[in-house]
């Protein structure tokens, strides 16, 4: 089985560009409107003779609600699958801070790994 690495973040801090720099494809889509990435994205890569899946997730919110919800399920599912997780944040989000957004995000990310794949 090949490792697989989800890439987790809030929305719009550059997931879908990443995907895509990793697999060398154009296959997510990128714009500048939040949540524009709903469900998961699997796609391939390779690092010299080292293949490996990418999955792109929607963006993590505060207080999901609706669609946003359902993007954090398909989130903690994909970090529940990952071998390793990238989490992008911007200069809103400080990762290193005890604010409430990062330290949500990361106690989300730590209940999706330790539940595992569903």
């Amino acid at each position: 089985m090949l490792p697989a690495i989800a890439l987790v973040g809030r929305p719009n801090v550059g997931k879908s560009t990443l995907f895509n720099v990793l697999t060398g494809t154009r296959d997510a889509i990128v714009a500048d409107v939040p949540g524009l990435t709903r469900d998961r994205q699997y796609g391939y890569g390779r690092v010299g003779p080292m293949p490996y899946v990418v999955i792109d997730t929607g963006g993590l919110v505060e207080n999901p609600t609706g669609i946003e919800a359902q993007m954090r399920e398909q989130t903690e599912i994909a970090v529940g699958e990952a071998d390793r997780v990238v989490f992008l944040c911007d200069a809103r989000c400080r990762p290193y801070s005890a604010g409430p957004l990062c330290g949500a995000r990361a106690e989300t990310l730590r209940k999706a790994r330790d539940a595992g794949p569903q």
